[in-house]
């Protein structure tokens, strides 16, 4: 029986990696119900050598405009199985890997599951520095297995850490199709669409982590992500966390599925949000204030600029006078 699963494949000028990333996926991808494969208009072949080589007996291609989760929530409306994976390009998911996710989302009666992705640099050498929200969660964590979310943890693994979000990388996860209609992800938010759909839905929708590590995130080394600078990008943010925050504002110890002690961990994660929203106004205020300050010293050095200049008006008045004194009678010279 066919894995319930709509494996996304999303391309943008990939051919390089695109032949290792469906090798990849021919382990075990005739075992998923159907494959979506979405190119952006790649300029490289990429979409014509997936057309020629991904074999699955129900697949089906689509050529979109460029935008990235555009193109992920297009795929989405055209899946047609209960849970939708997104197979990345240049990360990598064990052959049962995707079977476990289902389990734990039937086990847990959920709409997401998240699992902690092992953390590559691009030969494969681990990455032991880089810490997800998820991995932070299962260091304080010794789960016996899959488990629930509750609020309180929900609303600091999508808003405590800043652009690393709830769901990590979408190739460790997977995501009940219909609620994924119901959700798509924000489309103006750059790169950052997964970390925002996090902070917008994550309240509202019941999900499990699957603790064990199933897949790999590939870390493009030479990449840097741009700040989060632009005043109208932070402004949504700090919107969507505020409706975040009302959503689970009364206090619920009583919520289906959740302990005492999962409660108490997720108070713990929001507390360090609290945390780094204090320092990040801290931040703020001292910058405000050196501004300030700087705008002070140059309204101080504007004035005494004026002052020489008025001091000098007259003198300045006098050569004039003199300087048009000479004009007019050199003008009666040459008209003399």
């Amino acid at each position: 029986m066919p894995l319930p699963v709509s494996i996304i494949i999303p391309t943008l000028n990939c051919r390089n990696q695109v032949e290792q990333h469906v090798a990849a996926l021919k382990r075990w991808y005739h075992e998923a119900e159907e494959v979506i494969v979405v190119d952006s208009e790649s300029e490289d072949g990429t979409g014509d050598w997936l057309r020629e080589n991904v074999d699955h007996p129900r697949v089906r291609h689509f050529s979109r405009p460029r935008g990235l989760y555009a193109a992920w929530n297009f795929a989405v409306s055209q899946c047609s199985s209960r849970y939708v994976y997104f197979a990345t390009v240049g990360d990598e998911i064990c052959p049962d890997g995707v079977k476990r996710l289902c389990d734990a989302a039937e086990m847990n009666d959920v709409d997401l599951v998240i699992s902690p992705p092992k953390i590559v640099d691009e030969r494969g050498e681990p990455l032991v520095d880089r810490r997800w929200p998820i991995h932070r969660l299962l260091d304080l964590l010794t789960p016996a297995g899959p488990f629930r979310l509750n609020d309180w943890q929900k609303f600091a693994l999508a808003n405590a850490f800043d652009i690393q979000g709830l769901l990590g990388s979408s190739a460790s996860n997977l995501y009940r199709r219909e609620m994924l209609k119901a959700n798509p992800f924000p489309e103006d938010f750059g790169h950052a669409g997964d970390t925002m759909w996090g902070r917008l839905h994550s309240s509202r929708i019941p999900i499990a982590v699957y603790p064990e590590t199933v897949a790999l995130f590939i870390v493009d080394c030479q990449s840097q992500a741009k700040p989060m600078s632009d005043i109208a990008y932070l402004e949504k943010v700090i919107e969507l966390e505020a409706v975040a925050l009302q959503n689970i504002e009364a206090d619920s110890p009583g919520l289906p599925g959740t302990e005492a002690a999962m409660i108490v961990l997720g108070r713990m994660l929001f507390t360090e949000w609290t945390k780094l929203k204090v320092r990040d106004l801290a931040h703020l205020e001292a910058v405000c204030a050196q501004q300030l300050t700087y705008i002070g010293e140059l309204e101080e050095a504007c004035e005494a600029r004026l002052a020489q200049i008025r001091a000098r008006d007259g003198e300045i008045q006098r050569l004039r006078g003199k300087l048009n004194k000479t004009v007019i009678r050199r003008l009666r010279s040459i008209f003399r």
